[in-house]
C-alpha cells in the first residue's frame, strides 16, 4: 500500500491509541491483542473484498511442507501452527466461533525422480533438527490415500493442518470488539503527519488521529 505524505489540517474529535491499518489476520490478531491490554483501538478496513487477500487464502499450516533448508522464517512457522491450537480453543471460548482447526498431518507428494530426492533431503534434515517428518514410500501413499494416482513416495508430517481463514478472521475481530476496538469500513489514502511524526490516518471517509498508526494492508 502506497500513501500519500500529507499535513494535518484536521479537526479531529476522537482520538485512538492506535489505529490499524488493514483488517485481515494480522491486522485483527493485531487489535485483538492491542484492545484486550487496555488500548483504544480502531480497525481500519476497506469495504468489500478488493486487496483482501484471506478471502481467498487456503489456510493451511504447513511450514514442514513449504519450507527450505536456510530459511529464516522456517521457524517461525512452526511457532505459528503450534500457536493456532491455543488460540483456536481462546476464539471459541470467547466469541463462540469455530476456527475450524484441523490437525491431521498433510503429505507432499513425488512425481519424478528429482522431486523424490529433493523431499528426502527434507525429510533428512527436518529430522535432523528433532521435527517429526517421515518418508512414505510409494506402497504406503498408496494404502494411505487409495484415491491417488501412481508417485515415487512422499514427505510425511503429521502435525501440519488447516483451518479456515474467514472464520478466523471473524473470530479475531469479533474478540477485539468485544474489548471496545471500532471496526470502521473505511478505505486509507494517506498517513497525517505533523513534522517527522505520524500522528494519524486519512480515510476516504474520514480521519483518524491516533498516538501510533500500525500497517497491515496490502
Amino acid at each position: 500500500m502506497t500513501f500519500q505524505k500529507v499535513s494535518s489540517v484536521f479537526q479531529v474529535a476522537e482520538m485512538y491509541d492506535v489505529v490499524v491499518v488493514g483488517g485481515g489476520v494480522i491486522g485483527a490478531a493485531c487489535a485483538r491483542e492491542l484492545a484486550r491490554s487496555g488500548r483504544r483501538v480502531a480497525i481500519l478496513d476497506r469495504d468489500g473484498e478488493r486487496g483482501q487477500a484471506w478471502h481467498a487464502s487456503a489456510g493451511m499450516l504447513a511450514p514442514q511442507i513449504e519450507g527450505r533448508q536456510g530459511d529464516l522464517l522456517f521457524d517461525l512457522g512452526l511457532a505459528g501452527r503450534e500457536l493456532y491450537c491455543e488460540l483456536a480453543g481462546q476464539l471459541k471460548d470467547e466469541t463462540g466461533v469455530d476456527i475450524g482447526l484441523w490437525r491431521g498431518g498433510s503429505a507432499a507428494v513425488a512425481l519424478e525422480e528429482s522431486e523424490a530426492a529433493d523431499l528426502r533431503s527434507k525429510v533428512a534434515w527436518q529430522r535432523q533438527q528433532g521435527h517429526l517428518c517421515d518418508w512414505l514410500d510409494a506402497s504406503e501413499v498408496r494404502e494411505r490415500y487409495p484415491w491417488l494416482g501412481p508417485c515415487l513416495g512422499s514427505l510425511w508430517a503429521p502435525h501440519e493442518g488447516a483451518l479456515d481463514p474467514v472464520r478466523l478472521v471473524q473470530a479475531l475481530r469479533t474478540d477485539a470488539i468485544s474489548h471496545q476496538a471500532a471496526l470502521v469500513n473505511d478505505d486509507a489514502v494517506a498517513l497525517d503527519r505533523r513534522g517527522d511524526r505520524v500522528v494519524g490516518v486519512i480515510g476516504r471517509r474520514s480521519h483518524y488521529a491516533a498516538a501510533q498508526v500500525l500497517l497491515a494492508a496490502a
